[in-house]
């Protein structure tokens, strides 16, 4: 019997926030239309309030916008720009929340809604800290998106509690982009290039503090709203790819087995092992996949060793990264960045 390909679904973003993105990039009708065609896409169509554009292509459109306007730090200074309408009812109930941490913890909940494999997780151990990731480690490149993410979502804070708002720190995984403190100047704060991960530092006596702008009344009619939008517009997801949401995650912090995931699923591990062949895959697959998408972003993106590039997707020494690597690409880590 001949096997039927199943369907791939690629991820998408709401099409709202490119063409936000495009408006304030102060570029002429022309040169949108000629980033927006290499994409195979049109103006005309991110105008409808509920389209979606691949995410890849959005990434891409993010950092040719950085090129032409000769913006290093583009995302960055749009971000400041943009208002909670950008995101819809999610940015409104989150003005509207009773306090901050409700407020954060709702978004946290929401984000993947307006940006597929993207989660925005909330920790509340020392110092809370608002972590920006994206799961798939093919979408890239991804800095001018990283840096809008956390500059739109910083600002969110601000509005919600005003002038006297400021983070702690700020983490970015990628390099700096220009010398100076723009940064610093721009969130008024320490900011960390090179890190673990893309983070907002809050200071904790923030997260008690309550909006002008709270209404009872006003929550329980956008979530509605945000019920009806998900049922609409929401597409099917298969078991291979709720695990793929996991395991970046997991591999980060050495808690990837199947026996973690299951548990996080609510599921046997039978179940998972299962319910994955089912769907011509497995759990082992999977992990090993994804370690070396994490990886071949690292090679990439970051100046990490072999070794550390190895610890950090869970292999305890480079020869057994290097023989599975070689195996998925067939380059050696070394190859694969000189290669670039």
């Amino acid at each position: 019997m001949k096997a039927t390909l199943k369907p791939v679904h690629r991820p998408t973003i709401r099409a709202r926030v490119p063409l936000a993105i495009l408006s304030h990039a102060n570029i002429t009708a022309e040169q949108q239309h000629q980033i927006l065609k290499r994409e195979g896409l049109v103006l005309e169509n991110l105008s409808d309030y509920g389209a979606e554009i691949p995410l890849n292509s959005y990434m891409r459109i993010f950092e040719e916008l950085s090129i032409v306007t000769k913006s290093p730090t583009l995302g960055l200074k749009i971000s400041n720009q943009m208002g909670p309408e950008l995101v819809g009812a999610v940015g409104f109930i989150f003005l509207s929340s009773p306090d901050l941490k409700s407020a954060i913890e709702y978004y946290s909940k929401s984000v993947s809604s307006i940006q597929e494999v993207t989660q925005l997780t909330f920790s509340n151990r020392g110092s809370p800290r608002l972590r920006y990731i994206i799961t798939d480690d093919n979408i890239r490149p991804r800095r001018q998106d990283v840096e809008f993410s956390i500059g739109y979502i910083n600002g969110l804070l601000k509005r919600y509690i005003g002038y006297k708002y400021r983070p702690k720190e700020i983490y970015f995984e990628h390099p700096k982009s220009i010398a100076g403190d723009f940064y610093e100047s721009f969130f008024d704060c320490p900011v960390f290039f090179e890190q673990e991960m893309n983070a907002i530092v809050l200071d904790d006596k923030d997260l008690t503090k309550g909006s002008a702008r709270f209404d009872k009344h006003l929550i329980p009619l956008l979530e509605h709203y945000l019920q009806l939008l998900e049922q609409h517009t929401k597409m099917p997801t298969t078991f291979a790819e709720k695990i793929n949401q996991l395991l970046p995650h997991c591999i980060e912090h050495d808690l990837a087995n199947i026996s973690h995931v299951a548990g996080r699923l609510g599921l046997s591990e039978v179940t998972v092992r299962r319910r994955l062949k089912n769907e011509d895959t497995s759990f082992r697959l999977l992990l090993q996949k994804k370690r070396i998408d994490i990886s071949k972003r690292l090679l990439i993106e970051t100046k990490m060793n072999i070794l550390e590039v190895a610890q950090k997707v869970g292999y305890s020494e480079t020869a057994s990264f290097t023989r599975v690597f070689h195996k998925e690409t067939n380059k050696t880590p070394t190859q694969f960045r000189q290669s670039l």
